[in-house]
């Protein structure tokens, strides 16, 4: 059995149950922009932060917005009048 083989059956083996709190990825925004739209997403009452993700082969750094995962589908309504 390949590595690769391996390790799908495993992924798909994991069936962990639903946290809540953990935090997910929303989406990924300008590094400028992420501060903004964690200040909207916290007007509209949902749980945000912005964590830098810096890409080493073009040197930008940009804002992974997060969120918890009991908020993710609130967050990805809010996004639509956000943008």
């Amino acid at each position: 059995m390949g590595l690769r083989r391996w390790f799908s059956r495993k992924k798909a083996d994991d069936h962990r149950p639903d946290d809540g709190d953990a935090m997910v990825d929303l989406e990924v925004a300008d590094h400028m922009r992420g501060p903004l739209i964690v200040a909207a997403l916290e007007q509209r009452g949902i749980h945000a932060q912005a964590v830098d993700a810096f890409d080493p082969v073009s040197a930008i750094t940009r804002a992974r917005i997060m969120v918890r995962q009991s908020d993710l589908e609130a967050a990805r309504e809010a996004m639509t009048e956000i943008r």
